[in-house]
């Protein structure tokens, strides 16, 4: 009997602490997450909708950040694409890794990178039940992709955390902090991210790199966002969550790209006629989800990216057409140039008129 006794106590200890380690209270917004319903199937969930351009008149570059912090559950998407996209950024990542991923070697980045694995686990089983299970062995199996992963970054090195990451959410991610936590003047730097769908940039180039280095390509950045980007960095809280979008037109359908979306300083950018671009296969509106978060331990800020690709033709069916047209038309020059609007501006107008 005391034996038997025992047992059942190692039992409801073990199934008690499992437990914890889902439902540990944090002092996060990524917190007690709802899960989608019972009925939720990702093969059917149509991606996010996302169309900045309609409705909006001024075009020029700002945060034009929403706080999503009273909807913590949707921080990370399963979509229809998850299984396609999740394939393609395991290829990605293996095929060329010095570009993908980057880990800066030090503890304040390591202690932050290893916050966010753990509070992403705990996310991914809360929000979706049906595809990520646990285990009594402190383990979890994806169910789209039949893997498993640890459900605590502890026993992982740096690598290994990056790579399980990649092969289960769609969305990239940045690592900001201080150096000095305390300075407010500081500048927040990239200390670790994953870029398996860049958008017209090495992602090399911005690694160990402050935020005014890596925006500095972007149009009028010193003058109308340096200021309010490092205030709203500082500002940040663990309570809140926020939400941006951005958009850009691009004539091939690759994920991932190291150079040709954006217009560099210097170069002339030829126009394309409506039939030097494939409607059908080639041409996209590129738009990106961009959260923001404040890890609560490390207190590094985590951004995760989430891009889209919506063919054009879908943006007519939808009787956008106008719409977008009007956005194209009202991008400052220096923004327009930025996007490579001199190539694809006029055949993308003249294929959503015909």
């Amino acid at each position: 009997m005391i034996l038997i006794a025992v047992i059942v106590t190692v039992i409801v200890a073990s199934v008690y602490g499992l437990s914890k380690v889902f439902t540990k209270k944090h002092d996060s917004v990524i917190n007690n997450i709802k899960s989608v319903a019972p009925d939720f199937n990702w093969k059917v969930q149509e991606p996010l909708p996302i169309r900045p351009f309609v409705n909006k008149k001024n075009f020029n570059p700002s945060m034009g950040v929403k706080n999503i912090g009273s909807t913590p559950e949707d921080w990370l998407l399963i979509e229809n694409t998850y299984l396609t996209n999740i394939n393609l950024r395991v290829k990605t990542f293996e095929a060329v890794p010095e570009q993908t991923s980057f880990v800066n070697n030090n503890p304040m980045t390591e202690s932050a990178l290893r916050e966010f694995y753990d509070i992403l686990t705990i996310f991914l089983v809360q929000r979706y039940p049906m595809i990520f299970k646990r285990s009594w062995g402190g383990e979890i199996t994806n169910m789209v992709t039949n893997e498993t992963f640890p459900s605590k970054s502890d026993k992982l090195s740096n690598t290994q955390i990056m790579k399980l990451i990649s092969s289960n959410i769609e969305e990239d991610f940045l690592i900001m902090h201080k150096d000095n936590p305390d300075d407010q003047s500081e500048e927040y730097i990239l200390r670790a991210s994953l870029n398996s769908f860049p958008a017209g940039f090495d992602p090399r180039v911005n690694f160990n790199q402050p935020v005014s280095f890596i925006h500095k390509p972007v149009p009028q950045y010193k003058s109308r966002l340096q200021f309010t980007m490092g205030k709203f960095f500082n500002n940040l809280k663990s309570k809140d969550m926020w939400v941006r979008h951005n958009w850009s037109i691009q004539t091939h359908s690759s994920m991932y790209n190291a150079g040709s979306n954006h217009g560099r300083e210097g170069e002339k950018i030829q126009a394309l006629k409506m039939e030097d671009i494939d409607f059908e296969n080639g041409c996209f509106l590129r738009c990106e989800r961009q959260v923001f978060i404040r890890l609560p331990k490390s207190h590094a800020i985590l951004m995760t990216i989430r891009t889209y690709l919506t063919p054009i033709d879908k943006i007519k069916e939808e009787g956008n057409a106008m719409e977008l047209i009007r956005g194209i038309d009202s991008l400052p020059d220096d923004l327009a140039f930025y996007k490579r609007r001199d190539a694809w501006g006029e055949a993308v107008k003249e294929y959503l008129r015909s």
